[in-house]
């Protein structure tokens, strides 16, 4: 049976165009299929004819299972490829092959499966092994058909394995969807497949159709990506549009645009705003021009006909009312594909306008202002070619340039003209380099003019380059003649404050003050052109006239005196104080004098012999206040003086006034600094006495800075807190100290010994927890109080007390006070406690008790309970001391007064009190007291009175006694002076003549008698004498006033010394004393003779008189033999001697005189020895 009518293709035909039906469009098969050998019948490699088909879209339907029933010969089977080798392809057909069911019409089945343009191949269900395959396959997969047939699609590697493939047969997929197989080697395809499983005989068979999909990825990729393209520039083309809407509202700016013949036209959202409209699609013509001014539409229409981008300004009236300025430009343009088209842009310059009206009226405003301007303000410009016009001048030139502006600005020769001829060079020249260098032209030149004359003009201007090369100039002239004249005087000013200044600078400068007066003085000379003169201060004598003395003067010596007189006077200057002169009338006047004749002025006081001429004077006093400070002289100006020097000079003038100021305040300042020397090396003194207060002071005081560190410390610290001197030395810190302190155990186990307040201080030091009070013990049993201050810079100032006594003190004091109670109750007196303001009483039970009262019984009690109570002749008198009390004349209010008793007796009561509360105005508020019964002691006073009358008439009587006493005794003394004294004499002088005359008849032993007698009868004569003076001592009647004691001592050194002329006798520093001067004469003199007596046996006796401030007492010192103090109390006896038997003379009452004129004179005498050693006579009496 031949192929064409083989049921296997009849069923591939049926799955092909099941495949490609879907995408026929419903047309019949035969438009699709064309009969056989159409195109010629060209016979395929098999045998077969091609069938020619047209090109078939891509199959999209689902795979169908088709089941064709294939009649099997009976005789015939297929052999297996496990039983033999596979057949040729044109065998397997054969084997296929069936009779044609009767009556089925004959196709080419075979042929179109070969022609089909879809790949399409016939394999075995169960493994894949390929029995059929047509071109179009063979095409796509680059195989032969004797490579392919026989082979399974994993050999040839169409999947990557056999699970792959079981995947696909496991779900066939649907016509959609998209598989990867691999051809050409391994290449990977993207193919629809539409497979189709035959039912054949003896097994399955799968047709596949499929297309390949890589083209239509890439159509579809490049799809996605063209409209991700498109949708990009779509957004940046709409925020092109809304950035160019957003441009045109800023600026202000529209536009529009209208085709050719439409009446509708485009606005942008711009020209909607800026024209106030609603936005729309489009406007009509005639709406978008309703708002152009009637005045201004004939030109925008004129530019709107043609279109040739003209700029219009018109007027564009709002619907709100408002009138905008608008410009506009309008044009056509020709788009290909497009009808023509016309735009227009328009753009808001209401602003631009109102500003050109505004910088026109500020114009006029300029011009106005141009016009009054006191100079010429010009705009010239140079051209390249050297051509100079001048564009606009103000209306200055006719007065500064005497010509019209209007004739400047047509010839500018005119300006360089009127520029005198000996400045032109250099006003050319300045010109040309401002040019070039495009610098400011600043110049100052003259001008000539016709009617004015010459005259001084300065220039400034500001260059500019133009695009064309050109310069242009914006400048200014002024007039400066008077400025220029001006100068001059300006320059002599800084020459003379140029003066001031080396002047001030030198006295600052250098110790040599008077260099600057110099300085000033070669100043007012140059400056004045003067010969000479002098700068000097003015100073005042007791009697309060004016003198002169020189701080710089022109050497105008004429001879060899006056030279040396010059140079003598030279550094602490010259002193004039003859007020009958020029520079006299000066200062007594306190004025200006100007002497242009001297000569022949009568002001003048002449001149010396030889002094060099003066023609003419000038003498300026300068004062301060109402006082003369300083004057200055010249001499000699070319063609003299007057009051305009005067008034030029003042600067000068006002420093010499201030130099001279200056000089007293350096003079001042040095006799300062001196004094700050000697204060300086006092504070040293002090400071070292300060050290050694602070050391001496019972407090132990440590200063420490705000860093912690101990700066200062005194001894008393070191040793109260046994602390070594090395430690603070260093200058620790405080923590340091503490911890030193607590490792040696200073504070007790666990501080113990310290008060609980300081605990957490001393354990861990932290200035938050300093206290600024407390107490330790130390380890020895002391109380040591700690007080810190803390200073305003952060430093700490701390003490530290010894307190043992004062814990001491307040434990005796509670005991006082207890001691106290127990008084109070033993004596039992009456408290009472009074309100002055409210003459309130409050009482105890004592008070009411002494007068035979209970408290009860007194109440109400009141003031009035005393008052009613006292004895009407006390209680004026109780009062009168309560009120002295209360006024603070009287410390206490003390009074005895009788109290009437309830019994009706009066009893005695002493009552004592104080204020103890007063106001703000010293008011006293109340005041309290105690009542004591005092009946018993007025008794016992009463008889004391009587006894004491008694005794004053005993007391006469025994004064009268003593009286007579004192008489008898002044009979006795002058008994003893005339009536003793002549037998004694007599005995001397008889003794002494034996023994001169007898001498040599006597025997030794008889000799000695007589000499015995002769000392005895001396000896009897100086205690006559000595009791004599102690008697006028007790008798003299004293008038103290004041008395020298240091010449009064002096007088009696000088009178004693010649008795021991090897003795030094030193007086030192004695102040006064208030005594009888011939008494303490008698107390020196008796001192001081003691003290030779007891010291002329040393090689060199020295006495010693002098004061001591602490004791305030007077001494007389010697170094001689000394005594035992343990008898000191017989030295101020009568006729006591502690050293009997040696050759010092004397009778012992001299010291007995010392202290009775000591004692009359109300002091004190003691001494002070030791034996060998010398003695020290101390007394005080009453000072002056």
């Amino acid at each position: 049976m031949d192929r064409d009518g083989c049921p296997l293709f009849a069923a591939c035909v049926r799955a092909y165009i099941s495949a490609t039906v879907g995408r026929s469009g419903g047309q019949d098969l035969r438009t699709q299929v064309r009969p056989p050998f159409a195109d010629g019948n060209r016979m395929g490699t098999q045998g077969a004819p091609q069938v020619g088909c047209p090109r078939f879209l891509p199959a999209r339907s689902h795979s169908a299972i088709v089941r064709t029933p294939v009649p099997v010969d009976p005789n015939h089977r297929a052999s297996m490829p496990e039983a033999a080798p596979e057949p040729a392809s044109s065998e397997r057909v054969a084997h296929l092959s069936a009779p044609a069911p009767t009556g089925a019409s004959v196709l080419p089945f075979d042929a179109m499966f070969m022609a089909a343009p879809l790949p399409a191949s016939v394999s075995r269900w169960r493994d894949g092994r390929l029995l059929a395959v047509n071109e179009a396959w063979l095409h796509i997969t680059g195989l032969s058909r004797d490579e392919a047939i026989g082979r399974t699609t994993v050999e040839l590697g169409h999947w990557r394995d056999i699970a792959e493939r079981d995947r696909f047969l496991l779900n066939l997929p649907g016509p959609d969807d998209v598989q990867v197989l691999r051809f050409n080697g391994g290449q990977p395809h993207r193919v629809r497949m539409h497979a189709t499983v035959l039912d054949a005989v003896p097994e399955k068979l799968l047709l596949i159709y499929f297309t390949e999909t890589t083209r239509e990825r890439e159509v579809e990729t490049a799809l996605v990506t063209s409209n991700e393209a498109l949708q990009r520039a779509n957004v940046a083309l709409q925020q092109k549009v809304e950035l160019h809407a957003a441009i045109e509202k800023m600026a202000r700016v529209g536009h529009w645009t209208n085709a050719e013949n439409e009446d509708e036209v485009v606005w942008s959202l711009g020209l909607y705003d800026i024209a106030g409209l609603q936005p729309s699609d489009r406007i009509r013509r005639m709406e978008g021009r309703s708002g152009i001014h009637p005045d201004d539409k004939p030109a925008w229409l004129a530019a709107r006909a043609a279109m040739d981008g003209r700029e219009v300004a018109f007027r564009w009236l709002r619907p709100d009312g408002v009138l905008r300025w608008f410009r506009t430009r309008i044009g056509q343009t020709m788009v290909a594909g497009n009808p023509q088209t016309d735009f227009g842009v328009v753009q808001d310059i209401t602003p631009e306008r109102e500003a050109v009206e505004q910088l026109a009226e500020q114009l006029k405003l300029l011009q106005a202002i141009a016009a009054r301007v006191p100079g010429m303000m010009y705009r010239a410009r140079l051209w390249p070619d050297g051509k100079s016009t001048i564009s606009y001048v103000n209306d200055a030139a006719r007065d500064m340039l005497e010509v019209e502006p209007l004739d400047l600005q047509s010839d500018a020769r005119v300006l360089f003209e009127r520029v005198h001829v000996d400045d032109r060079p250099a006003v050319l020249a300045s010109l040309a380099a401002s040019a070039r260098d495009l610098t400011s032209w600043r110049q100052t030149y003259r001008v000539v003019l016709p009617r004015r004359g010459q005259r001084w003009y300065s220039v400034e201007a500001v260059p500019q380059r133009e695009p064309d090369g050109s310069v242009i100039w914006h400048g200014f002239t002024s007039d400066v003649t008077e400025a220029r004249v001006a100068e001059q005087r300006v320059e002599r000013q800084q020459r003379m404050l140029e003066a001031v200044r080396r002047a001030q600078a030198v006295f600052i400068e250098t110790e040599d003050k008077r260099s600057a007066f110099q300085g000033l003085l070669d100043a007012f000379l140059q400056l004045t052109s003067s010969g000479y003169g002098f700068v000097g201060e003015v100073l005042y004598d007791v009697n309060d006239n004016p003198y002169l003395k020189t701080h710089a003067v022109t050497d105008i010596s004429w001879d060899e005196k006056s030279r040396r007189m010059y140079m003598d006077q030279l550094d602490a200057g010259m002193t004039f104080s003859n007020l009958k002169t020029l520079f006299g009338r000066a200062m007594t006047s306190g004025q200006p004098v100007i002497a242009n004749d001297p000569r022949h002025d009568p002001r003048a006081g002449g001149m010396p012999v030889g002094h060099p001429g003066m023609d003419a004077f000038l003498g300026i006093p300068l004062a301060v206040g109402d006082r003369l400070v300083a004057m200055v002289g010249l001499a000699n100006q070319p063609d003299g003086y007057s009051e305009a020097d005067i008034e030029f000079l003042q600067p000068l003038l006002g420093a010499v006034r201030q130099l001279v100021l200056a000089w007293r305040n350096f003079q001042e300042r040095k006799r300062t600094r001196n004094q700050l020397e000697a204060t300086g090396a006092l504070l040293t003194e002090k400071t070292s006495a300060l050290q050694a207060t602070l050391d001496s002071i019972s407090q132990g005081l440590t200063k420490v800075d705000a860093q912690g560190h101990i700066l200062f410390y005194n001894r008393r610290t070191l040793e109260l807190l046994d602390l070594p001197d090395e430690l603070l030395a260093r200058r620790p810190t405080h923590e340091e100290v503490v911890k030193f302190q607590r490792d040696r155990g200073d504070f007790g186990p666990q501080l113990q010994l310290v008060d609980p307040l300081a605990r957490r201080y001393l354990g861990e030091p932290d200035p938050v927890n300093l206290p600024d009070h407390y107490w330790r013990r130390t380890k020895e049993g002391r109380t040591l109080e700690i007080r810190s201050r803390v200073l305003p810079d952060g430093g700490v100032v701390r003490t530290f007390t010894d307190v043992t006594s004062y814990i001491s003190t307040q434990e005796a004091l509670r005991e006082e006070r207890q001691r106290l109670a127990w008084v109070l109750d033993a004596t039992r007196p009456g408290i009472w406690e009074t309100n002055l303001s409210e003459l309130t009483l409050t009482i105890n039970e004592r008070w009411a008790e002494m007068l035979g009262y209970t408290l009860q019984e007194l109440e109400p009690i009141d003031y009035e309970t005393w008052r009613s109570r006292v004895h009407p002749d006390d209680l004026k008198r109780a009062n009168a001391v309560r009120d002295r009390h209360v006024s603070g004349e009287l410390p206490f209010y003390d009074c005895d007064v009788r109290l009437r008793h309830k019994d009706g007796h009066w009893v005695w009561i002493n009552t004592r009190g104080r204020v103890h509360q007063r106001d703000s105005g010293d008011r006293a508020l109340y005041m309290s007291g105690t009542h004591l019964d005092i009946s018993e002691r007025v008794a016992a006073q009463e008889q004391i009175h009587a006894l004491n009358a008694s005794l004053e008439q005993r007391v006469q009587a025994r004064t009268a006694e003593l009286e007579r006493s004192m008489r008898d005794m002044e009979a006795i003394s002058y008994s003893i002076a005339h009536d003793l004294r002549a037998p004694l004499r007599s005995v001397n002088g008889f003794a002494q003549v034996i023994a001169e005359e007898e001498g040599d008849r006597l025997s030794e032993t008889g000799r000695l008698m007589f000499e015995r007698i002769a000392r005895s009868s001396r000896n009897m004569g100086q205690m006559i004498t000595d009791m004599l003076e102690l008697l006028r001592v007790v008798q003299v009647e004293l008038v103290p006033q004041p008395v020298p004691m240091a010449a009064l001592a002096s007088a009696v050194a000088d009178g004693l010394a010649p008795q021991v002329p090897q003795a030094r006798i030193d007086v030192g520093n004695l102040p006064d004393a208030l005594g009888d001067a011939t008494l303490l004469r008698q107390v020196l003199s008796n001192l001081l003779d003691n003290a030779l007596k007891y010291s002329r046996h040393q090689g060199e006796p020295v006495v010693s008189v002098g004061f001591d401030a602490d004791s305030g007492a007077y001494f007389v010192r010697d170094n001689g033999m000394g005594f035992d103090m343990a008898r000191a109390n017989k030295l101020f006896g009568l006729f006591q001697r502690l050293h009997a038997g040696i050759d010092v003379p004397g009778m012992g009452v001299g010291l007995a005189i010392v202290a009775r004129i000591i004692e009359r004179h109300g002091g004190t005498i003691w001494a002070e020895s030791a034996p060998g050693q010398g003695a020290c006579f101390w007394f005080r009496v009453p000072r002056a």
